[in-house]
């Protein structure tokens, strides 16, 4: 980038000051025959002048616009680390969830079933925790560093993986039970669980390859 902007300078600003310069104290136009005295000077000036500042204008928006191009890569690359770690929580919480003894040994007894999930201070943990950065990938897709459709993957990421660990937990012995009611239920968690684990995969592998994360 740097040999870029030596070019730019020298060719729009030293090289037509070096051959003024040159022209002058050589005298080469009196030389070839030509009446210098009929020169507009102050013209001249005013040109020379005029190719210093578009000269000035022109370093100084090649720097900024390289400065801007690397925030605005920081910036990506940071919002999709972000959006890596939330969705490598979730997996990880997932797998905790579908351990069948996990789930009834460790997490059940410190929930109160008689509570909403609003007041289950466990549940809410469980639901929350991958999404603390919630509030920075907003800021990141306001000034455009997460496009709409990332954006709308994760909203539908998070909206039915919260879900999934509420139906997980208030039914977490569902399995153990044939009834239709309780085979429709087994259903929809099934495919609820089958939904965010498939989605979760191909965001990982994907923010994978753009991060260059093996």
């Amino acid at each position: 980038m740097k040999k870029k902007v030596y070019q730019v300078v020298l060719l729009i600003g030293v090289h037509p000051l070096i051959m003024y310069i040159l022209l002058d104290y050589l005298d080469i136009p009196s030389l070839m025959g030509l009446n210098m005295t009929t020169l507009n000077y102050d013209l001249f000036g005013a040109v020379l002048n005029a190719i210093v500042v578009i000269t000035l204008y022109v370093i100084t928006f090649i720097i900024v616009d390289k400065r801007q191009i690397k925030k605005d890569e920081n910036a990506k690359q940071i919002a999709d680390i972000l959006m890596l770690n939330t969705y490598k929580q979730c997996q990880e919480i997932l797998k905790l969830l579908n351990d069948q003894n996990i789930l009834e040994n460790n997490i059940v007894p410190k929930v109160d079933f008689n509570k909403s999930d609003l007041d289950s201070p466990i549940t809410m943990r469980l639901e929350n925790n991958p999404f603390l950065e919630h509030l920075k990938i907003l800021d990141f897709a306001t000034i455009g560093v997460i496009d709409a459709t990332r954006l709308s993957m994760y909203y539908r990421i998070m909206e039915l993986y919260k879900s999934y660990v509420s139906l997980r937990i208030t039914f977490f012995d569902v399995y153990k039970y044939k009834g239709e009611e309780h085979r429709n239920l087994q259903n929809l968690m099934g495919a609820k669980k089958n939904e965010i684990e498939s989605l979760l995969s191909k965001e990982i592998e994907c923010l994978k390859k753009t991060i260059g994360e093996e």
